[in-house]
């Protein structure tokens, strides 16, 4: 049964904020004239972005835990200024917290009362040990971004590989998601934001439609 939500906006703002934090310039989040001509017919803001919103409000009402898992599928595009609600369930079995058992979580993400991404989570009993050193973490500074995504073919990726760059500013990550920080850790929070650069500007980049994910968080 899915109880507690909260809700929010993702504003021109706070949009503008997370291009720079993630490094995602993908026309259909920054370019309102090329945004007009594909699917959606408006910019929309990051799935990651909602993603990660509904986490932090989720982790802030439930400081105690820490996932160790995440799956999300991405259902509808979200504009910029649409209000969204992030409901999500009990951990599935209390009893097992103390006992480190993974236990599941569904958050629901709705925009205007149709849903934008379905979340899934396995959780355990967090740390409080390492709280305070998970938010503080120092780690590398930003690296040279690219200014536009590449445009691979779906028949150009096979056999490619490669990394991209983690690095959102740690400071601009914990005054965006500091309770998300809190619970998985400095190094995991930026590995998410992340992903969003990863589809959206390196593999297919240009043409690319963020519809799903799973992470393991190590």
């Amino acid at each position: 049964m899915i109880t507690p939500s909260r809700t929010w906006t993702v504003d021109e703002a706070s949009h503008a904020a997370f291009v720079q934090l993630s490094g995602d310039l993908n026309p259909i989040h920054t370019d309102e004239l090329a945004a007009r001509r594909l699917p959606f017919g408006e910019v929309v803001v990051h799935g990651v972005h909602v993603l990660l919103r509904a986490l932090d409000h989720w982790a802030a009402a439930n400081p105690d835990l820490a996932p160790t898992h995440l799956s999300a599928t991405f259902r509808q595009p979200v504009g910029i200024g649409r209000w969204l609600t992030a409901a999500w369930s009990e951990p599935t079995d209390d009893s097992h917290l103390d006992r480190g058992a993974n236990n599941q979580v569904d958050i629901a993400v709705d925009a205007h009362g149709v849903r934008a991404v379905d979340i899934r989570i396995a959780v355990v009993t967090a740390s409080t040990d390492t709280a305070a050193d998970q938010v503080t973490e120092s780690l590398p500074a930003l690296t040279t971004r690219m200014l536009y995504p590449t445009g691979w073919a779906i028949e150009e990726l096979d056999g490619r590989s490669g990394a991209v760059p983690v690095d959102a500013d740690t400071a601009a990550l914990v005054a965006m998601f500091p309770a998300l920080v809190a619970v998985t850790g400095m190094a995991a929070a930026r590995e998410l934001v992340a992903l969003t650069a990863l589809v959206g500007m390196h593999v297919p980049g240009l043409h690319s439609m963020f519809s799903s994910l799973s992470v393991e968080f190590g």
